[in-house]
């Protein structure tokens, strides 16, 4: 990692809140010391676009950092690594009924889960205790227990690296796929800065799927779960199958990359 000079700790690097020399033994979930050369939270979409264009005309590669969940850190990163701060969740009621809930990238995902069900909506709480971030969970199209984000994405909003500029993506142009999306197979040209999800009004639980039906018959939930019952009776499983697509990924031997997304 270079040593910085003291005549590149300008007033951009103290304005945009850029620090140098950072450890990310916090920021991933396997407690990995590795370093960041520089480190920096976009608070908004204007902060992103400055630390992007400064990190472009310094020519720092960009590491873009979720949950940390997804991530085995061998090595320090060089340029920037850049973290999504925003936790705004806004809750919008629809002509039909349904909610529209927008949230930040920065969000924990789970708490988001929890959020919606503290507000009596349906809708997300197979997903409960996915790790991660928001911003995150549409590159993987996360799922679980016979839904994923692909049946609940209304749309997201993202930084398009290549034209530098902000695009309002619908589910269709996000190319959902099992555990695949546009922003997977095109990894390093997207930042997603918030997510739309549809919730509440005719939204149903989704109680058919073998295991988790099991699970709700074992902790003696009648015969109509409640969204919150459903919740708890998929989050070990949640737990479980997260440690375990993790230990049969290729994730030990991934390799840091430029302009990237952490799960």
């Amino acid at each position: 990692m270079s040593t910085i000079a003291n005549d590149e700790i300008d007033d951009s690097i103290k304005r945009l809140g850029i620090r140098h020399d950072v450890s990310l033994k916090k920021l991933n979930t396997f407690g990995f010391d590795a370093r960041a050369e520089y480190f920096a939270t976009a608070q908004n979409d204007q902060h992103l676009v400055e630390l992007l264009e400064y990190s472009r005309a310094k020519e720092w590669p960009v590491f873009v950092l979720g949950g940390g969940s997804n991530l085995v850190l061998t090595r320090d990163i060089s340029g920037l690594v850049l973290c999504l701060g925003s936790q705004e969740i806004n809750y919008a009621r629809q002509p039909d009924g349904s909610i529209h809930v927008t949230a930040g990238a920065g969000v924990n995902w789970h708490a988001l889960v929890m959020d919606t069900l503290d507000r009596g909506h349906t809708g997300l709480e197979n997903l409960s205790l996915i790790p991660g971030t928001v911003g995150a969970a549409p590159v993987q199209n996360i799922g679980a227990y016979g839904v994923e984000l692909v049946d609940r994405i209304v749309s997201l909003r993202a930084w398009h690296q290549p034209t530098r500029q902000f695009r309002t993506l619908n589910r269709v142009d996000c190319k959902f796929a099992y555990r695949d999306s546009l922003f997977k197979r095109e990894r390093g040209d997207w930042i997603v800065v918030s997510v739309k999800f549809t919730i509440g009004g005719a939204t149903t639980l989704v109680t058919t799927y073998a295991s988790l039906a099991e699970r709700l018959l074992h902790q003696n939930v009648s015969e109509v779960p409640t969204s919150r019952a459903v919740s708890q009776a998929a989050q070990p499983r949640n737990a479980w199958q997260c440690r375990k697509l993790f230990s049969q990924s290729n994730c030990h031997k991934r390799s840091v990359f430029a302009i990237g997304k952490s799960e």
